[in-house]
């Protein structure tokens, strides 16, 4: 009986020490497969809002006899700084135009990168233009679980323009201990101005 007794003890602690062993290597696995895929989203985002604000462009107008350029109001917009959650923040804000030609060729759309509640959010709205060649986008998620983001103006700028550089901290909402960085450069090709 004593045998028996001593044999079930034995039996429970292996067992109990592989149930712990089971959870750890779980967790461990659940960890890592959030980094990478955090990881692959920060990239995705960053290199979303990259392309994007690299597309920005004063607005044309063009007539047979010539081509009107308007750089007043289509100045890119940043708001330098490092931003944590909860906050509300407009990050960056430019105009993406195509030339506008004898009212049949052309838009104007507003776009904008916006932090809020742990989230990096892409707009872009038509402000004028009858080509429909580009889609408006409310709120469009980059990225979520943004711990922080840190938006600056670079020192080095490209022979025609300004760079900003942008990183984002993501942390996992169930282990705050885990987190994943991403930083990327972006080259303005219109005035930038820093509020």
């Amino acid at each position: 009986m004593v045998e028996l007794v001593v044999a079930a003890l034995v039996l429970s602690v292996f067992l109990t020490g592989g149930y712990m062993v089971y959870r750890s290597v779980l967790g461990t696995v659940k960890q890592t497969s959030w980094s990478l895929s955090a990881q692959q989203k920060a990239r995705n985002g960053l290199d979303f809002a990259r392309r994007e604000m690299e597309r920005a462009s004063y607005f044309s107008r063009c007539t047979p006899s010539s081509i009107n350029t308007i750089d007043l109001n289509y100045e890119f917009n940043l708001w330098p700084g490092a931003y944590k959650n909860p906050v509300d923040q407009m990050v960056a804000s430019w105009a993406v135009c195509s030339p506008l030609s004898g009212g049949s060729t052309g838009f104007v759309m507003r776009c904008g990168l916006r932090y809020y509640a742990g989230r990096l959010m892409y707009y872009k709205t038509r402000e004028q233009g009858p080509d429909l060649s580009e889609n408006e986008v409310s709120g469009k998620i980059l990225m979520d679980n943004v711990a922080s983001l840190t938006v600056s103006k670079s020192q080095f700028g490209t022979g025609t323009g300004s760079q900003i550089i942008m990183e984002v901290e993501l942390r996992d909402p169930e282990h705050i201990e885990t987190k994943v960085h991403e930083r990327i450069g972006a080259a303005i090709p219109v005035k930038l101005i820093a509020h």
